[in-house]
């Protein structure tokens, strides 16, 4: 099957890596991979030995053009389906694959009403994407919540939509041993870690993460050891964040660690892993450290929910509690033999339905049931 995927890539987050993952996995099973998108590392890096590039700059909100650049890559590549993410991509596939007349696969890992931006521009991207979703043949969706919403709020047929959850990489089911050169380099060395990690902007809960953070002890109890705490990712929020942490009195015992391309060796330095988010589809930072085994305190979302189980694969606290998460982590970091059972049933959990191979299968058997 010669498969075209097409994605804006204006920033490595969770549709990068999974679109990434895909390419791999499915060039490895005979699939012939196209992909379109902007250039730019580390996505164009990683999907390079696995996909022919179609380098297309991403389209603005509303871009004609764009079409027409879409619709003479899909008559070049001519693929049996183009499988796009990103509401932009989506709308514009959408269309182009309508005038090529081939078939338009939507990956949909949060619907527009979740977007963090103003309401005209969010009314803007609805109406379009409500344009898009009645050209496109076929949905996929990360959670049964998010299927839920594209039925009730969408209209989308149930029937045209499949969920498949994200997945880990290899990397962090190899669980990488603890880097001591690396916890030098972070001033993490003889520490109680939390780890944290995502994009830095709203959606991810960070301010409540460091008030969380302000309120524990600065040392855990079990050895004495200095607490801190570890955020990788870059993003808006970035100053904001650290202004607050200063605020807080914190900010000696917090480490920025920036945009990483080495998570799995990262957060091998980590004792626990805190997901403050507001709002997510199916958390990927979730499954991965599930997939290191690391015990995990997340926020009481839906696709959290649907990856983990409280109390079984980690603690689910209400979203926007800093005292309950608090409450969480610390009972995570004293309370070692709860910790290292939550954290092997959790990374129980990622091995059978979180794995690479899992989402890969998942997709080759979705293709071929048109």
């Amino acid at each position: 099957m010669r498969l075209l995927l097409a994605i804006e890539n204006a920033f490595y987050g969770g549709g990068e890596r999974s679109f990434s993952a895909l390419a791999r996995g499915l060039s490895a099973r005979g699939f012939e991979v196209h992909i379109v998108s902007s250039e730019g590392a580390p996505f164009s890096e990683e999907i390079a030995p696995f996909a022919a590039p179609h380098r297309a700059a991403g389209p603005a909100l509303f871009d004609p053009g764009y079409i027409i650049r879409l619709v003479s890559v899909i008559r070049g590549v001519r693929p049996d389906a183009v499988h796009s993410q990103g509401a932009r991509m989506d709308f514009y596939c959408a269309i182009a694959c309508r005038i090529a007349g081939v078939e338009h696969i939507s990956t949909v890992a949060m619907p527009v009403e979740g977007f963090d931006v103003g309401g005209l521009r969010k009314e803007a991207y609805r109406f379009f994407s409500g344009i898009g979703e009645r050209l496109t043949s076929r949905f996929i969706t990360v959670s049964e919540a998010l299927k839920e919403q594209l039925v009730r709020g969408h209209g989308i047929a149930p029937g045209l939509i499949t969920v498949i959850p994200n997945c880990a990489g290899d990397g962090f089911f190899a669980r990488p041993a603890r880097d001591g050169s690396l916890a030098r380099e972070l001033g993490l060395d003889g520490c109680s870690v939390i780890g944290a990690c995502g994009r830095l902007v709203w959606q991810k809960g960070f301010p409540v993460l460091l008030e969380a953070f302000a309120g524990l002890p600065r040392s855990s109890r079990a050895g004495a050891k200095p607490l801190r705490l570890l955020i990788a990712g870059s993003g808006e929020m970035e100053g904001e964040l650290k202004k607050r942490a200063e605020a807080l009195g914190v900010s000696d015992s917090v480490r920025w660690a920036g945009f990483r391309g080495d998570m799995p060796r990262l957060l091998a330095l980590c004792d626990v892993f805190a997901l403050p988010s507001l709002r997510e589809g199916q958390p990927i930072a979730l499954i991965e450290a599930m997939a290191l085994g690391l015990p995990v305190a997340a926020t009481r979302l839906p696709g959290v929910l649907e990856t983990m189980s409280d109390g079984r694969e980690g603690l689910i606290v209400p979203p926007g509690d800093p005292e309950g998460l608090a409450r969480a982590l610390e009972k995570l970091l004293e309370d070692r033999g709860t910790a290292g059972r939550l954290g092997a049933a959790a990374r129980e959990r990622a091995l059978r339905d979180f794995t690479e191979s899992v989402f890969v299968e998942r997709h080759e058997e979705f293709y071929g049931a048109a």
